[in-house]
């Protein structure tokens, strides 16, 4: 685990904070070891790190790694060291593919309220849908969240109004889903 870390470190000092090919590489280098994960959450927590390791998470959940339930209280516990808006942005990015444990809404419900006042458009919209996954796992955060997605629509940038419609929309197709029978 130590040669895993060490070589994270290096591959991450190196990275030119840009070039996504780069990134793209070093996890085809990396993460076939049962430690990546891991790691990557423990490289959260450090600054000059972050960003990459957030994007390393945020790939490596895209393309299906199962996120082990042990590491949820270690990445929440990150979550107040996360000052970057591409670091934001990736996590709250990376909720779409995580099961959430209820346990961890308050913490991730904390995170959102901060990330919503974020100067960064995107890091707001994708906060707007934390929210929304959140209800999903909390139903007394439902109401909450249907007056947060109304004030969005009502006050925030296009381009955010425009991700809120998308899960606004969501929730109409899943409340007409629910309510059909199979025949």
């Amino acid at each position: 685990m130590k040669d895993l870390r060490a070589h994270l470190d290096a591959w991450l000092a190196d990275w030119d904070g840009k070039t996504v090919a780069y990134l793209e590489e070093g996890y085809q280098e990396f993460s076939s070891s049962p430690h990546f994960l891991p790691e990557l959450v423990a490289l959260i927590r450090e600054p000059n790190a972050q960003e990459g390791a957030s994007w390393w998470l945020k790939h490596a959940l895209e393309q299906g790694h199962e996120f082990p339930n042990e590491l949820w209280t270690e990445l929440t516990d990150s979550l107040s060291e996360m000052q970057g808006w591409p670091s934001q942005l990736h996590l709250l990015q990376s909720l779409q593919y995580l099961s959430i444990p209820a346990a961890q809404v308050s913490r991730l419900k904390l995170f959102a309220e901060g990330c919503l006042n974020s100067k960064n458009k995107f890091v707001r919209a994708w906060s707007y849908d934390a929210f929304h996954r959140l209800g999903r796992v909390d139903s007394s955060l439902e109401e909450q969240v249907h007056r947060l997605l109304e004030r969005g629509l009502a006050e925030e940038a296009p381009s955010v109004r425009a991700r809120i419609r998308r899960i606004v929309q969501g929730q109409s197709k899943a409340k007409g889903r629910r309510g059909r029978t199979k025949s």
